[in-house]
């Protein structure tokens, strides 16, 4: 397929989408040449790749592998440090070949992490200096969230320190420690950085697997995004020490891609992507760059087996696993008039034993028994959390609403990652559903500023834009309009929904992501509110606290977005489920 493509795809190429069989065995798998398995966006679930781990090692007694993989996100930031360094125990113990850098392997640094407390320190300290003697209970609470910040802020260094043994920073250890090479094609660290050492031993653009005189070529590349990702975090005060830039692919892609085509010969070598760059970005990649012969794709959590060209063109396939490794990608190569033939499949972890034996080689840190604070009477998913009504949404901004005191709250999907099941529900859970903990604020802006909010985030939603960010609301229901249009705007009062008054102020709760620009251009933030005010809490505690207040809480499922079937959203679209 790769050594006959000369030229880009056609802009308007076909794209089709194949079934992905899912499997609880391959024992009835046709013969191959080779087989690759993968996994992405684990996000830090240890149970699932406790699973992963024990799947291979059967695979490895029972069947043929050769190439095991990882697509980047293994961990994210809300979790503990020695997480990180565990995963990449495991990792090693099950024999992964080489790893693709997603975002959140960026997430942990022992000096962001200082520059950032210190920063939310100061900020605080000047709050305090700021007040009247008529705040004194203000001052004091503050100076009670400065000493917790403090003991935590200390907590949590001691921890890196005793995991980095206080001469790197944690992704260093864990690259250090990782008996595998972690691929980044595209990102570039500056001379004398942190990482810049690792280049050409640890940090590699590509990975090549020979096997019966044929090349295999594995180019590794991440989302874009990390740059803006960092740009944010420093506008927060947590200055990156690591100094990397995520360069845009597609000309360093075809560049690359050429050089190892003359370096092999036309025939015998193959391109294989290993992309953390999320589906539409792989789909245009596949539609730009030639001489690509299969995308293995992370990052926006999508499962899917789509097909990016005609017959006649010899597509190329992109495949996605999801989110957790609750399946892992089974993908059985075939050569047939030198070109690939792909037999891809997702091999299903969730319904499969976890291994004991990687229990052994992780920390104790991972093995506990979290605590009950409730239960939920139905199970709710993060599943289509950017581009429909969401039951999860309808809780979170629900429980934002009744402890903030406001008139309606938003959230997005941004900082929500995990799903909740029915029964009970452990603060283990909320930490892994939320696991970037963000201070609640409160904005008192007009009802005007509010449709402005819903237009921006739709707009922000539809096929094109960089950003997902649809408005979840409690206390308000709007509908979405054909031509992408906020209409019906509904507010809560005295139990019943009224018109959205223009004119009328209204406090809005909402993550302090929004409030303090983390989205340029968002309408929401303190500069453009009438009035602004931090909460005592965290979006984490609140929930923690609603849960262990209420203990049982019944799910409203009462869908609160309305969205027109011929809308241009992301929703119309069955592959996208972040």
């Amino acid at each position: 397929m790769g050594n006959i493509t000369t030229s880009a795809l056609p802009k308007q190429t076909i794209i089709t989408t194949a079934k992905l069989p899912v499997v609880t065995s391959l024992k009835d798998r046709p013969n191959h040449h080779l087989r690759l398995v993968f996994f992405g966006d684990l996000h830090g679930d240890y149970r699932n790749l406790f699973k992963i781990a024990n799947t291979v090692d059967n695979l490895r007694r029972q069947h043929h592998l050769d190439i095991l993989v990882n697509l980047g996100d293994l961990i994210e930031g809300g979790q503990y440090p020695q997480q990180f360094i565990d995963i990449i125990r495991v990792c090693n113990g099950m024999g992964v070949d080489f790893s693709v850098f997603g975002n959140h392997e960026f997430d942990f640094e022992d000096d962001s992490i200082l520059s950032g407390t210190y920063s939310l320190w100061q900020e605080l300290v000047n709050t305090i200096s700021e007040s009247t003697s008529k705040d004194i209970l203000r001052k004091n609470h503050i100076n009670n969230i400065l000493l917790t910040i403090r003991h935590l802020q200390q907590q949590l260094l001691t921890q890196i320190k005793v995991i980095t043994s206080g001469k790197n920073t944690v992704l260093e250890t864990a690259i250090r420690k990782a008996n595998f090479p972690f691929l980044a094609m595209n990102l570039n660290f500056a001379p004398g950085s942190r990482l810049s050492k690792y280049k050409g031993r640890k940090i590699l653009p590509y990975y090549v697997y020979e096997k019966g005189g044929q090349s295999f070529y594995f180019i590794g590349i991440t989302t874009e995004s990390l740059t803006h990702e960092f740009d944010y975090h420093k506008r927060r005060g947590f200055e990156s020490t690591i100094s990397v830039n995520a360069e845009p692919v597609e000309n360093q892609l075809i560049r690359t891609i050429k050089l190892l085509k003359a370096q092999h010969g036309k025939y015998g070598s193959y391109i294989v992507v290993a992309s953390h760059l999320g589906l539409p970005k792989d789909i245009e990649v596949a539609k730009s760059v030639p001489n690509i012969d299969l995308i293995l794709g992370s990052h926006t959590h999508n499962t899917v087996y789509k097909m990016v060209g005609s017959p006649e063109e010899r597509g190329i396939p992109i495949i996605h696993t999801g989110l957790k490794g609750q399946a892992i990608g089974v993908v059985d190569i075939g050569l047939s008039n030198g070109n690939l033939v792909v037999n891809p499949c997702l091999l299903d972890i969730e319904s499969q034993p976890e291994s004991h034996k990687y229990r052994r080689v992780s920390s104790k840190n991972l093995i506990y028994k979290p605590r009950v604070i409730g239960q939920i009477n139905k199970p709710v998913s993060i599943k289509y959390k950017s581009t429909q009504p969401s039951a999860l949404f309808n809780l979170i901004t629900d429980i934002y609403r009744k402890y903030s005191d406001a008139d309606i709250a938003f959230s997005f999907a941004g900082n929500v990652r995990n799903d909740l099941a029915a029964g009970k529900v452990t603060e283990t859970d909320i930490e892994n559903m939320l696991p970037w903990p963000s201070p609640l604020s409160i904005v008192t802006v007009e009802g005007t500023q509010i449709i402005e909010a819903l237009e921006f985030a739709v707009a922000a939603s539809c096929p094109g834009s960089p950003k997902v960010l649809l408005l979840h609301p409690s206390g308000l229901i709007y509908s979405i309009g054909e031509n992408n249009s906020i209409e019906g705007v509904m507010v809560l009062e005295d139990d019943q929904y009224v018109p959205l008054d223009l004119k009328k102020q209204y406090k809005i709760a909402l993550p302090q992501y929004l409030a303090k620009e983390g989205i340029p251009g968002f309408p929401l933030t303190l500069k453009k509110a009438k009035r602004f005010e931090e909460t005592k809490h965290t979006d984490k505690e609140l929930v923690i606290m609603a849960f262990t207040k209420e203990g049982t809480i019944i799910i409203d499922e009462t869908p609160r977005i309305i969205i027109d079937p011929n809308s241009e959203l992301l929703y119309n679209d069955p592959d996208i489920t972040y």
